[in-house]
């Protein structure tokens, strides 16, 4: 069954030019991240890869600084991870929060 997902995202690629794909939050793609979820994990990883993207993939993401200045960003979900997923047009476009250590529970 995991090969009628990995058909449908080839598909998509080479259906839908990427200059009309809309712009990843993430710096694998999502199309790209749910695709290698759903070959080395299965259909059920690739649907559960779909539906966090889906989930993450979208504005209210805010880039959190910690005293020790490193980096991670909550999304827009909830979800917090290192900045270093995004990709670099969307870390320079996202506000950012400083954090203090007693709030800081990543």
């Amino acid at each position: 069954m995991k090969w009628v997902l990995l058909f449908a995202i080839k598909c998509y690629w080479c259906v839908i030019p990427p200059r009309h794909r809309r712009s990843c939050l993430f710096s694998l793609s999502c199309s790209r991240y749910v695709y290698a979820e759903a070959r080395r994990h299965g259909l059920l990883a690739g649907l559960r890869a779909c539906w966090f993207r889906f989930r993450s993939c979208r504005p209210g993401y805010v880039l959190l600084i910690t005293p020790d200045q490193q980096q991670h960003v909550r999304l827009a979900n909830g979800h917090i991870l290192p900045a270093s997923q995004l990709n670099e047009a969307a870390l320079r476009q996202a506000p950012h929060l400083h954090v203090c250590p007693e709030v800081h529970a990543l």
